[in-house]
């Protein structure tokens, strides 16, 4: 799992860029092939809820659809690697679009379970079966007594609150005797 990403959170294409230091260019493909720093292949899936790489989630697997869209699918370079990764541990990153919003929800690392060569409206298409990991079950925060309420506004202790009102009085003093000498 990459350290910089957490399951659920949404980020713009600018960050997914920096997390992975590469470069998606002016639009986001499906399925992007890298490498990292020792050379080990990687992958970093974007779904949309429609369109182009469309997939839909059913029991924690997504179905996606492969590279190629309105005629007859090929062994793209993206769909062979994918293709590749069913049944081993290739790191599959997988975001998924945030409607609206021009970002993307990290779904987590994603396994490929499987991949079948079928027709679909009327294309022969490669369809992709990915296992999306089990959200973690949400736990209410723990609730950190707080120190005792004071008057004071937050972050302020009584020195700076009390220096803070005298220079205020000051001021309005000097103001008021200002007036009166005119």
């Amino acid at each position: 799992m990459h350290p910089d990403l957490v399951v659920g959170q949404v980020y713009s294409k600018e960050e997914i860029e920096s997390i992975f230091n590469t470069s998606f260019g002016l639009f986001i493909r499906g399925i992007n092939h890298r490498y990292d720093h020792e050379k080990n292949p990687y992958i970093i899936l974007f779904s949309r809820q429609r369109g182009p790489h469309d997939g839909v989630i059913i029991d924690n697997v997504l179905h996606y659809d492969g590279e190629g869209k309105g005629k007859d699918q090929t062994l793209t370079t993206a769909n062979k690697a994918l293709k590749e990764a069913v049944g081993t541990d290739r790191p599959i990153y997988g975001f998924r679009e945030v409607e609206g919003q021009n970002a993307w929800e990290y779904l987590g690392v994603l396994k490929a379970l499987d991949c079948e060569y079928k027709e679909k409206n009327g294309f022969m298409t490669y369809e992709f079966k990915l296992k999306v990991p089990e959200k973690e079950p949400e736990h209410p925060p723990e609730v950190t007594p707080k120190a005792p309420a004071t008057p004071y506004p937050e972050g302020r202790d009584d020195k700076d609150y009390i220096i803070g009102l005298l220079v205020v009085v000051i001021i309005a003093m000097f103001i008021i005797l200002m007036y009166t000498l005119m």
